[in-house]
């Protein structure tokens, strides 16, 4: 039975659907799109997602004056990065932003999301990967890999929005074999550990942490007095110095890089 108000129902395959306004035909008539969710209560937040990204769009169009079939890719992905601000970290939001600035907008920010597709941004794309204005060096594979990725995010939001159907990217990305890393021996490491023991800095104890424990250099910014408990530390947090604009930085206290990334460790 559909919530009575809300355009909300329970359909005979158990799933909800959620209908909302997308747009309007020359007729007036309505254009609805549906979103699903096992539950009322999800189909409900998806509901609410997509108004507040349409309003978010449609406002936009009203400060600059222009309608939505001129809306370009640069206003559709900051407004996918907007959306996404409250769920990812201080420091992946600071990416992203960087990473629009720096290779997706020079390209590909003017085009008009309504006249995007997919061979169009397979061919602009090769020359995020390889400028031919050498406005920054060609990407090796795993930039490359996030760039593709952030794009596809990107285009799926925008058909997410009604603003453009769904489209495939298909891109041959640049492959290189990385080395494999060596660890130190064991009398590689006996020197270095006497070395660090001779005459103990601030710094070289961080660097002693960081081979007897395998803790990342932001781990061991992020280590207190209190993580320190009868032969054991607890990883608690990370800092890393994260980008905010205008040539200026801020230092950044956050979790972990993943949620195994919390543990106690013996201390040798």
């Amino acid at each position: 039975m559909g919530r009575h108000g809300e355009n909300i129902r329970k359909r005979k395959d158990g799933r909800w659907e959620a209908r909302v306004i997308s747009s309007y035909k020359p007729d007036g008539k309505a254009i609805y799109r549906s979103v699903y969710g096992k539950t009322y209560l999800e189909a409900k937040e998806k509901r609410n997602d997509l108004l507040r990204s349409t309003a978010a769009i449609s406002s936009r169009c009203e400060k600059t004056g222009s309608s939505k079939g001129k809306i370009t890719l640069e206003e559709v992905a900051w407004e996918w990065l907007a959306a996404r601000k409250d769920s990812i970290k201080e420091s992946t939001y600071a990416h992203y932003r960087y990473t629009l600035h720096k290779y997706f907008l020079p390209v590909l920010g003017s085009l008009p999301v309504s006249s995007v597709t997919d061979s169009l941004l397979e061919r602009l794309f090769l020359q995020i990967l390889s400028p031919s204005d050498r406005s920054h060096k060609p990407l090796g594979a795993s930039s490359a890999q996030e760039c593709l990725g952030m794009l596809r995010r990107i285009c799926k939001y925008a058909a997410h929005l009604h603003l453009m159907p769904p489209i495939e990217i298909c891109v041959k990305l640049p492959h290189t074999q990385k080395p494999e890393p060596q660890p130190l021996t064991r009398t590689e490491q006996d020197s270095l550990r006497e070395f660090l023991l001779s005459e103990p800095t601030t710094r070289k104890i961080g660097m002693l942490l960081q081979m007897e424990l395998g803790l990342r250099i932001g781990e061991v910014c992020g280590l207190q007095w209190g993580d320190f408990d009868e032969g054991t530390v607890t990883i608690r947090c990370t800092v890393c110095r994260i980008c905010c604009g205008n040539g200026h930085t801020k230092v950044v206290i956050q979790t972990p890089k993943t949620q195994h990334s919390n543990r106690e460790l013996p201390l040798p």
